[in-house]
């Protein structure tokens, strides 16, 4: 026998490397060891997400394309997981955002730079993923209506008795028809302002979404926005710092005490202007704009689907209820 010991066989004796879990619960555990964002993970409801929201996200593109066979559901299903993942890295990126608000740039360590860098690196592969999903599935339904159309016009053309060979009279030409056209989707940005009462009295201001990430849809959104709206929301009336949002011709106080929200709709240009201007004043608070813009004319009744958009349709349904 050599020196060196004992022979290991794999016969007799059991292997020494770790083959990890073997059971479901085991590996259930195992796979979320590393769950700390979400962002590489294969798990479509985190434990942090609602089983609802999904559902109903997934209930309205079910409603708006209607899938006629298997493979346009597959392909939808495709689509609204990839948007559902999507907005999970916009979001993350968006909380890790505020989440360094709080230290000054200059003191930001080399981890939360690429923290930040990879959140953005997630984030837009997410944004290609659906859009990919997106396209397929538009290119479907376009390719449904052309379909439609020419069995519509084969059909029609199969019911319609011959023409006569020689008309007996010179028929009229029908008017032109001028048809209306297609109302545009007013592109804008939306954000939404709390303003509360702290005990000492002075107001809190919070801004959902930041100026920052505003600025950031701003550079992304394709077409560019056209306008800014601002929602107001005092829940505890209006404070001396928002005193100029109050209307002189009516009673001050009662309006202090009862109006409970407001708006802006101010030009993208008034809208840069007014957060330098905010920026240096330092106090926290947003400022009167001017008068507002009026409401636009022509809105589109189909929703636009682009990341932002549905980002801020979640925002203003989380509020509702």
């Amino acid at each position: 026998m050599s020196d060196l010991g004992p022979s290991l066989d794999s016969t007799h004796h059991p292997s020494r490397r770790a083959t990890g879990p073997t059971t479901p619960a085991g590996k259930l555990k195992s796979s979320r060891n590393a769950l700390l964002h979400g962002c590489c993970s294969k798990t479509l409801i985190l434990p942090t997400e609602s089983q609802e929201a999904f559902d109903q996200l997934r209930a309205d593109w079910l409603a708006d394309y209607q899938p006629l066979n298997t493979a346009d559901r597959l392909m939808l299903e495709t689509a609204a997981r990839e948007q559902w993942l999507a907005l999970r890295n916009a979001n993350h990126y968006v909380d890790l955002q505020h989440s360094l608000r709080e230290k000054n740039p200059l003191d930001w360590t080399e981890e939360d730079h690429q923290k930040l860098e990879r959140s953005l690196r997630y984030k837009t592969t997410a944004e290609r993923s659906f859009q990919r999903a997106f396209h397929n599935l538009e290119q479907v339904r376009k390719r449904r209506a052309r379909e439609s159309q020419d069995t519509a016009l084969a059909d029609e053309e199969e019911a319609s008795p011959a023409a006569p060979a020689e008309p007996l009279e010179e028929e009229p030409q029908p008017a032109m028809q001028i048809t209306e056209p297609k109302k545009p989707f007013i592109h804008g940005l939306e954000q939404w302002v709390d303003v509360t009462i702290g005990e000492d009295g002075r107001a809190i201001t919070t801004l959902e979404p930041s100026n920052q990430q505003l600025l950031e849809d701003l550079r992304v959104m394709k077409p560019p926005p056209e306008l800014v709206r601002r929602r107001f929301s005092f829940p505890d009336g209006i404070p001396d710092e928002y005193s100029w949002c109050l209307d002189p011709t009516v009673d001050i106080e009662h309006q202090r005490s009862t109006r409970r929200q407001g708006r802006q709709r101010m030009t993208i240009e008034t809208w840069l202007a007014a957060i330098q201007r905010e920026e240096a004043a330092a106090t926290g608070h947003l400022s009167d704009t001017g008068p507002d813009l009026p409401p636009p004319n022509q809105m589109s009744q189909t929703p636009c689907w682009c990341l932002i958009c549905q980002r801020n349709y979640n925002i203003r349904d989380r509020r509702k209820t």
